[in-house]
């Protein structure tokens, strides 16, 4: 019992890092995923305009 009170605060943490880091990654994803897009739908209007 003690020793799961003493590891509450680092559940704590853990709790509040844990979806920080999740999020993070997902936005970078998105960003990434994005940015490909981007690079297909330009290349597809250079071909287009020529």
């Amino acid at each position: 019992m003690e020793t799961l009170i003493a590891l509450l605060p680092i559940l704590s943490i853990f709790f509040y890092i844990v979806p920080f880091v999740f999020v993070s990654w997902f936005l970078l994803r998105i960003l990434k995923i994005q940015q490909e897009k981007l690079k297909v739908l330009r290349s597809i209007n250079d071909k287009l305009t020529k």
